[in-house]
């Protein structure tokens, strides 16, 4: 569904009050002035910057290979390029592109020359890199490995890649920790298949002892599984649900994000039905095929207290949604949509004037108003929405994620062929685990 099939609906679609954003509106915050700060001691200022720099990104890298020239049998065994600490790199026969959709530079950039030297120490590992924001510039990105989440992707996928990748970043980080938060998902998937052929006991890669030691230091592991329909259930997608989920959160396009914290909604009827694209603990497997190739034993992590090894559910709209106002839009079509789609499943064809007016709703052959054919194969009728009880304790829709225990989705069978317990389902009953809910932080 996207936001400029249904433009004409802007002016004549309601705004209905359960469709109200769960996320705090910040033009809502006192914005009040400090006249006596500068007057501080420097101390007590660098103490207010940091305060306020202390806030959680998700970075998209992106990297693709450069193949001309690359000898690819000594990508990891040689290391001839240094970086500004004199500490040898893996070399340049890769290039990282950063996916900046959003602002990822916080304000204190740019507030006086202070809080700018304060940012610059507080993000102190210099990664070079090309800007993708609909052109390719190269610039320095500046990471706080304590604070920034990272979701690598290597194109080709390419598990050597991702090694040379974790090996430079750890080498650019001055305290030489690497990454302590990464986000995997189906991308990264195909990047694993590959890693068995790589011998992490080579004593001759030091890349690989040096991802060893950055595996051991990882303070999260988030799994991504994010669907594009999974608010709206319908019967013809999922099989054994048709209703809205008004839980579920909208993934947006954002950088900043808050803490984890249990979700405060009143979400007990919509953990029983949660769409997942896919069965999350396929990626889950293959990250412990890693480890374990890489001498460790994935229970020392996931029971390790100190680590969060977590999977992440919302359903994503794409990049149509980078604002409230986006998200807004976005929540009205959605609503009409879904009720709209409830006279066309009972048989009843799309209202004149909106969409394709020549075809109707997609999959009803252009049949009339009132035919007596439905595609769900349920007899024809008048359909049945939600009432004024059930939207009012409806919650709010939030933008950002839930995050579940691995094992809420069942147990992870490493000694069985995936095929003969992943289970091809789409839904997934959550009743017994209550998620955190991470908000989005995203601009007006």
């Amino acid at each position: 569904m996207a936001l400029d099939e249904h433009r004409e609906l802007d002016e004549v679609v309601p705004n209905r009050p359960h469709l109200e954003l769960f996320n705090p509106d910040s033009l809502h915050y006192s914005h009040g002035s400090f006249s006596l700060f500068p007057e501080l001691p420097f101390e007590i200022r660098l103490l207010i910057w940091h305060h306020a720099l202390q806030r959680h990104r998700l970075l998209h890298l992106v990297i693709k290979e450069r193949r001309e020239g690359t000898d690819e049998t000594n990508v990891l065994l040689h290391l001839p390029f240094s970086n500004f600490q004199n500490c040898h790199i893996s070399g340049k026969h890769y290039q990282i592109i950063f996916q900046a959709q959003s602002p990822f530079l916080p304000v204190l950039m740019s507030v006086n020359k202070e809080s700018r030297q304060t940012t610059l120490a507080f993000y102190s590992t210099q990664v070079p890199c090309y800007l993708r924001d609909g052109n390719s510039i190269e610039t320095i990105l500046r990471l706080n490995m304590d604070w920034d989440y990272l979701k690598i992707t290597t194109y080709p996928p390419s598990s050597r890649t991702l090694i040379n990748v974790l090996y430079d970043l750890r080498t650019r980080d001055p305290r030489h920790r690497g990454p302590r938060h990464i986000v995997l998902d189906e991308d990264t998937h195909d990047e694993f298949r590959e890693t068995a052929a790589v011998n992490p006991k080579d004593p001759n890669s030091p890349p690989l002892t040096a991802v060893q030691a950055m595996l051991r230091n990882l303070k999260t592991i988030w799994f991504q599984s994010t669907t594009r329909d999974g608010r709206g259930l319908t019967m013809m997608t999922h099989r054994s649900a048709h209703i809205f989920n008004y839980g579920m959160p909208l993934f947006p396009t954002f950088t900043f994000f808050e803490p984890p914290v249990p979700d405060l909604r009143n979400i007990s009827r919509n953990l029983g039905n949660v769409a997942a694209d896919r069965d999350p603990r396929r990626m889950v497997v293959m990250w412990r095929r890693v480890l374990r190739i890489f001498g460790m034993q994935p229970e020392d992590i996931e029971l390790n207290p100190a680590v969060e090894v977590r999977i992440m559910i919302a359903s994503a709209p794409g990049h149509q949604v980078r604002s409230r106002k986006d998200a807004g839009r976005w929540l009205q079509h959605e609503d009409f949509w879904w009720l709209e789609l409830q006279w066309w499943y009972r048989g009843w064809d799309r209202p004149v004037g909106v969409g394709d007016t020549q075809h109707g709703s997609p999959g009803c052959s252009g049949l009339a108003a009132g035919c007596f054919a439905t595609s769900s194969g349920l007899q024809p009728g008048l359909p049945v929405f939600d009432g004024p009880e059930v939207l009012a304790v409806a919650p709010r829709p939030a933008l950002g994620f839930w995050l579940f225990p691995v094992g809420a989705f069942g147990k992870v069978h490493e000694d069985q062929p995936p095929h003969t317990w992943l289970k091809g389902q789409r839904l997934w009953d959550m009743s017994p685990f209550w998620p955190d809910l991470v908000l989005a932080n995203v601009g007006q």
